[in-house]
This record gives structure tokens, C-alpha cells and sequence, in this order.
């Protein structure tokens, strides 16, 4: 069995977890969900010690480079990529830190389950008239950097403060709200 450690904050279900070749390779067909399942294409994914491991269900060859993916969703607080190691059980390999990739996104997004912290990537205000009791729009901009999704228990909510002295009152002489 190899394991696949320290993918810390990492999000999803525990048990079987898919496993893909990207390289095209089947190399995900070698390896599977629990030691008494033949056929591969999953890994066992335990959210406890957040860890990933792969029964071995196909024999891997010594020296040949097996590519695998899997996905998992990152947590909501930002942090710097975990050291992640990689062990055999088995055959006894101790955990060794495998190499993570720093450089196929710039500053070093790359890295496993590196988040970065939640903001507004766009954030503009705009008024289109600056006068006294002159009807102004005001227009914003806005874009983050997750999905903001109402779900049945939660609105995500955006406000806009303080806007100062921003108030109108039908009472007003001259006010016209169209």
C-alpha cells in the first residue's frame, strides 16, 4: 500500500476516492481503494489523518514514473502549502517528503493544497455626478476569488460602508427617484 500524507485542511468524503492518470498511462488501473478490490481507479481517502492511500492491485515496475490525480476540495482558510510525505506500507518505506511544485503557477500556487485567503480581487466605486443635490449613481465593481453561492442555510452578504450622509428622503423638494 502506498500512502500519500499531510494534505492538510484537504476536504472529502472519507472512503473511496477516484484516482485519474492525466498522462493518459492507465497508471491509475494499478491501484485501488481497499487491499481485496482487483480492479483500480480509486485510492482510500481517510479525512482523520488526511491522508490518501493506494492498494497496489496491479504490479508497478522499478524505475518507470506513474502519474496520478485525485481531487479534493481545499479548506476556506488561507494557508501555505503543507509538507507532504509519501510512505509504503508493506514493504516499509518510511514516509519521505515528496517534492512539491512551486513553479507551473506563479508564486508558487502550485504547491499541494496551498489556499489563498479569501478577497475581492475587483473592488470599484464610481459616482457619475458630484454636485449638491444632484441625483448620483452610484456604480460598483466587484469580483472574489471563490464561488459565492446561497445555499437553504446561508446568504452570503456583501455591504458597502460607510457611505456617508447617503441617504434620500421622498420629502425632499426636488428628489425624483426615476
Amino acid at each position: 500500500r502506498v500512502r500519500i500524507l499531510g494534505l492538510a485542511g484537504a476536504v472529502a468524503p472519507a472512503g473511496a476516492l477516484a484516482v485519474t492518470d492525466p498522462s493518459g498511462n492507465s497508471a491509475h488501473l494499478l491501484f485501488s481503494s481497499a487491499a481485496r478490490v482487483s480492479s483500480g481507479g480509486q485510492g482510500e481517502w481517510d479525512p482523520d489523518t488526511e491522508a490518501l492511500d493506494l492498494y497496489v492491485v496491479n504490479a508497478t515496475l522499478p524505475g518507470v514514473n506513474y502519474t496520478l490525480a485525485f481531487t479534493i476540495q481545499n479548506p476556506l482558510a488561507s494557508q501555505d502549502s503543507p509538507p507532504v510525505s509519501i510512505a509504503a506500507i508493506g514493504v516499509r518505506i518510511e514516509p519521505v517528503g515528496m517534492n512539491r511544485d512551486f513553479t507551473s503557477l506563479p508564486d508558487g500556487d502550485s504547491a499541494p493544497v496551498k489556499v489563498l485567503p479569501v478577497l475581492f480581487s475587483v473592488k470599484k466605486i464610481a459616482q457619475s455626478n458630484p454636485y449638491p443635490f444632484g441625483i448620483n449613481n452610484v456604480t460598483v465593481t466587484l469580483a472574489t476569488n471563490l464561488d459565492l453561492v446561497r445555499t437553504s442555510s446561508s446568504a452570503p452578504r456583501i455591504t458597502i460602508y460607510p457611505l456617508k450622509e447617503a441617504r434620500m428622503d421622498d420629502g425632499v423638494p426636488g428628489y425624483d427617484p426615476a
